[in-house]
């Protein structure tokens, strides 16, 4: 076995992921990592809720008041676990057969999640205000044309100037 191949990750159609290291396998997961990044995307949601200007203390404004550095950080340690993940799908280079690979597997995991998520912010939007027009309103959906704006938002498309 090659160092290249011990330190590829096999990711198998249940997107259970194995690490092979010798002879035993290891979590592809590390750890500290995913507490980092769990850590920063906390970090960005309290940043969206208390901005620098609401915080008294010089270490809390320092941290929670400097959150779109936690979404930098976020990002590369994503980067990071994604190319850890994928890095057997590209361990022969690129194609566009293994890209279309890479796209459905990562539509696979982000879509439904989001389809779910729209579904009950345009609920919530319909049961608290009962229109689509509330533009000061938190969490609401507020869209101009909604038969045209949804299915933009629906198929991923609405910052394509679709919408």
């Amino acid at each position: 076995m090659s160092e290249l191949d011990r330190i590829l990750v096999t990711v198998d159609t249940a997107s259970s992921l194995a690490v092979q290291q010798g002879d035993r396998p290891l979590r592809s997961e590390i750890q500290a990592l995913t507490g980092l990044r769990g850590m920063a995307a906390i970090l960005v949601v309290a940043y969206h809720f208390w901005p620098s200007t609401g915080i008294s203390t010089n270490w809390t404004r320092d941290t929670i008041g400097r959150g779109y550095l936690w979404v930098d950080l976020f990002f590369i340690l994503s980067g990071h676990v994604m190319a850890m993940n994928y890095a057997r799908l590209f361990s022969q280079g690129f194609s566009g057969p293994v890209f279309a690979e890479f796209l459905l597997r990562r539509i696979a995991r982000i879509y439904p999640l989001y389809i779910v998520l729209l579904g009950i912010q345009i609920a919530y939007t319909m049961a608290v205000y009962g229109n689509f027009q509330q533009v000061h309103a938190w969490a609401a959906v507020s869209v101009d044309d909604p038969i045209r704006d949804f299915p933009a938002n629906f198929l991923l498309a609405q910052s394509l100037g679709v919408s």
